[in-house]
């Protein structure tokens, strides 16, 4: 507000009026002076205006005239325009109380006396909205059924402990109160204020409870005679008490404590619920009474009390077959010392006799009805059938009730649940823990793999529908292989008779006849005491060492990555050399028998009944020594001899050869009976490498 009076410090009242008047910006003429004390002087002036001091308050709720003060003199009073004009210039345009203003000026005018904190302006608050909510009708465990359940999601109260109230047909158990909006606001100065938007509810009506047209009513659903209310998951619904099993052979009751109303499930009711749904068979008073009376006394719910009971019915006995071999594969054999269990060993092959019996039948029963609570009959299942199917070589009795093997054989269940004995054995899928290691007389089929670490013998041949994968594998005659064998450090596979496979990779391979590849032999070791051949016309050999007794035929030799490669094919010369060795080793193993042999004639016809001394006795006793140790090595080295004999003349007459139709590449070493020939470039185009008899030396015939 301007200022209408200044105090002066000096010594005389003109020079404090002088300089008052020059304060207050007015001429001297326009000022009074008055003596405070010698020193001192108020000046006043003489014609002052009304005063006005509005102020906004309360972030902008409020406009209030914090003074309004009557003129002096013959200064102006302060009007209702005066008021308006400033409340425009503070921007206040809301909530303006004209009648207020109008009152205030007019009084100081009248009374001469100051006016302060004087409200003239009134802002409008918004109001929040009121969400919606369920007004439940019932309590759980005496509490607001929202908090009961929200306890129970989160774990901290036990479901099975929670009391409930006892309802029936019609009556209401919860009714929504809709959410009301809220209402705007504004500030003094016209700034709009907004309140908060309620959040609604949704009335969700569950099992046994009927949700009103009003949308807004929710009743106990009509057949429910007596049950307990409750809220799970949002959604109402009521739990009859009674409850009957799926199979008709058990009712079930469950009794709550009392509510504060005093009601509570009677035997009465209990009674008349049970005719209500045709329950008349083995119902159990007694037990009635006593949940009833639990219920009461321990003030918690009495769960699922059995209250009647049917009798089940007894199903009959399937048919069954007693099988008088193993059929379930065994987990291993047990090391009797040890106790250590080898899973690779499962005995998976039982050989049987012409005339043994197999398996018996026993036929099957019928079973006993049973009563359900309603007293209706249950009718018993009666035992199912089953057959006992003969297979092959299998004799299926006249009764139809066992089976006889009609030769020597393995016996075998089918995956069509026939008994066969068979000559030729068939494993539909891999060798594997499934099956353990395997090992028969005569053929064996297997569709699938044999699988790394497993040991598979045959006398006879051996078929493999899918691969080797580092396996031992060993049969009398011929293995066939659909696709490849691959090996590692333990893998290996023997034939007596020849080899057909797709292709080898890191394996070690030997055959008594040939070895048929349609692809690659890839890093492996391979022998074969006939040919290694290439059946499609594309196989090739990189890395490893492959041998043939009569030769090698393929389409490459090597890689172009000049991976070490050797082949060879006939005879060594170390071979022919320890041949050698051997008939000159058994010549002198004769000539010291015969000497052996002499000495001992000698003694023997000498002193054939005469008694010896005990040192000669001795050393004739080191003489038969070392003749049964000659024998015994000259034994080894006949063997050995065999095996070399073979292996140098396995060709029969013809010069073994090595044939590569396509090209050899740089890094393969060529062997043909022990002479050496190395690639140093890539040998394009058919060739065919063979030892020169007269030169001692493999040539190249394009």
């Amino acid at each position: 507000m301007p200022q209408t009076a200044v105090t002066i410090s000096c010594d005389n009242d003109q020079t404090a009026r002088i300089q008052g008047a020059e304060k207050l910006g007015v001429q001297p003429d326009k000022v009074t002076v008055k003596s405070v004390d010698p020193e001192t002087y108020k000046v006043t002036l003489l014609d002052v205006p009304g005063q006005l001091d509005i102020v906004v308050l309360d972030r902008a709720m409020n406009a209030v005239i914090r003074e309004i003060t009557p003129p002096v003199g013959d200064g102006r009073p302060v009007s209702v325009e005066d008021v308006e004009n400033k409340l425009a210039d503070l921007n206040v345009v809301f909530g303006i109380d004209k009648e207020v203003i109008e009152n205030t000026v007019a009084e100081v005018a009248a009374t001469g006396i100051a006016q302060h904190n004087v409200r003239v302006a009134a802002g409008k608050p918004a109001k929040d909205g009121v969400d919606a909510r369920i007004d439940f009708k019932f309590r759980l465990s005496g509490e607001d059924p929202e908090a009961v359940e929200a306890s129970r999601r989160r774990g901290k109260l036990d479901p099975t402990a929670v009391t409930k109230e006892l309802v029936s047909e019609g009556q209401v158990v919860a009714v929504k109160i809709p959410l009301e909006e809220p209402i705007d606001g504004s500030t003094v100065t016209g700034e709009p204020l907004s309140g908060a938007e309620p959040k609604d509810k949704t009335l969700t009506a569950g099992t046994n409870v009927t949700l009103l047209e009003d949308k807004v009513t929710c009743i106990v659903a009509k057949g429910i005679t007596a049950g307990y209310a409750d809220y799970v998951n949002g959604s109402l619904m009521v739990e009859p008490s009674l409850r009957v099993s799926r199979d008709k052979l058990s009712v079930f009751l469950s009794v709550h404590p009392p509510a504060p109303s005093g009601n509570m499930l009677t035997t009465e009711r209990v009674d008349k619920m049970l005719t209500d749904l045709g329950v008349t068979y083995g119902i159990k008073p007694d037990a009635i009474e006593q949940a009833l009376k639990e219920a009461a006394a321990t003030q918690m719910p009495v769960l699922d009390t059995v209250i009647a009971e049917g009798e089940a019915p007894e199903p009959g006995e399937n048919a069954r077959i007693t099988f008088q071999f193993q059929t379930e594969k065994t987990v291993g054999t047990v090391d009797q010392e040890t106790g250590a269990i080898d899973y690779k060993e499962r005995q998976a092959l039982q050989n049987v006799k012409a005339g043994q019996v197999l398996a018996v039948k026993v036929p099957a029963t019928e079973g006993k009805n049973g009563i359900s609570v309603f007293g209706d009959t249950i009718v018993a299942k009666p035992g199912m059938d089953t057959s006992i199917l003969p297979g092959e070589n299998v004799v299926l009795s006249g009764d139809g009730l066992e089976l006889t093997a009609a030769m020597d054989g393995v016996v075998v269940l089918t995956q069509d649940d026939k008994v066969g004995v068979f000559k030729l054995f068939e494993i539909p899928g891999d060798v594997d823990y499934s099956t353990g290691n395997l090992s028969m007389e005569g053929t064996l089929n297997i569709k699938g793999w044999i699988r790394s670490g497993f040991h598979v013998q045959a006398k006879g041949d051996l078929q493999v529908g899918e691969g080797i994968e580092n396996a031992c594998v060993e049969a009398g005659e011929d293995i066939s292989v659909k696709g490849g064998i691959i090996g590692s450090e333990q893998g290996k596979v023997h034939a007596g008779g020849s080899i057909t496979a797709r292709f080898l990779e890191n394996a070690q391979v030997h055959a008594g006849g040939d070895i048929r590849i349609s692809n690659h032999i890839v890093r492996s070791t391979v022998t074969a005491d006939g040919r290694v051949l290439d059946t499609h016309g594309k196989a090739c050999i990189r890395g490893g060492s492959v041998s043939a007794g009569k030769g090698i035929t393929m389409n490459e030799l090597g890689s172009p990555a000049g991976i070490v490669t050797h082949v060879s094919v006939g005879a060594a010369p170390e071979l022919r050399e320890r041949l050698g060795d051997i008939s000159q080793k058994l010549a002198e193993y004769r000539r010291s028998k015969i000497k052996i042999n002499m000495a001992l004639a000698k003694y023997d016809n000498q002193y054939q009944d005469k008694a010896l001394r005990r040192d000669l006795l001795s050393k004739l006793e080191t003489l038969r020594q070392q003749r049964r140790m000659l024998a015994a090595e000259e034994e080894k080295l006949v063997k050995e001899r065999q095996a070399l004999s073979k292996k140098i003349f396995i060709s029969g007459g013809k010069p073994p050869t090595v044939k590569v139709k396509t090209v050899v590449y740089s890094g393969t070493t060529v062997m043909v009976n022990g002479y050496i020939c190395k690639v140093s470039d890539d040998i394009k185009g058919k060739v065919i490498f063979v030892l020169d008899e007269e030169e001692q030396a493999v040539k190249m015939v394009r």
